[in-house]
């Protein structure tokens, strides 16, 4: 829905999508001085929705995850799966991180422009970095949990219902018995 929400204004004149520096990722254009009102009006709620709020949303329900983790996860099978947590956590700040130079980016583009009214000319290294690290953040998840978690693993190859070749004969009974 935010992605709907975020992509039909700019048929209507409001924001604007650009390829960036490379050529290879279409990416938003910040606005210059003279867009006018309505192009801020489209970028101030596309940084906080697209933004700020994913970005403290997933360090709260992080926060969150770890507190009721020592609360409720008591036995051996719920400690198995703080294993797949620590993985979702792993993710999420590995793309984060992955992140942090499409925000240096934006960043070094829009708010010179807001304090002193020009667009400074970005360095290369970054214009080529930002969408090379954004496009890395894609492969984090499935990367993440094939060496995180067996029974991902497993399932992810084809092999968790009857053919356990993958993982170790004890750990396969474990997981068999689960299933049924």
């Amino acid at each position: 829905m935010v992605a709907v929400f975020f992509a039909i204004p700019p048929l209507f004149g409001y924001g604007l999508y650009s390829c960036d520096a490379t050529g290879t990722v279409c990416t938003f254009l910040w606005p210059s001085l003279n867009s006018g009102a309505k192009q801020l009006g489209f970028s101030v709620p596309y940084v906080i929705v697209c933004g700020v709020l994913p970005i403290v949303g997933i360090f709260y329900y992080m926060g969150k995850a770890i507190r009721l983790e020592k609360i409720y996860y008591r036995n051996e099978q719920q400690r198995e799966e703080r294993r797949l947590t620590k993985c979702i956590h792993i993710i999420c700040v590995t793309t984060l991180a992955l992140w942090i130079p499409a925000a240096i980016l934006a960043g070094w583009q829009w708010l010179p422009l807001l304090m002193f009214g020009y667009r400074p000319h970005v360095p290369q290294v970054l214009a080529v970095i930002a969408p090379v690290a954004t496009e890395a953040a894609t492969s984090v998840p499935v990367l993440c949990y094939l060496s995180a978690d067996e029974r991902v693993r497993a399932s992810l190859l084809g092999r968790m219902r009857k053919q356990y070749a993958l993982l170790h004969p004890e750990r396969a009974k474990l997981y068999k018995r689960s299933l049924y």
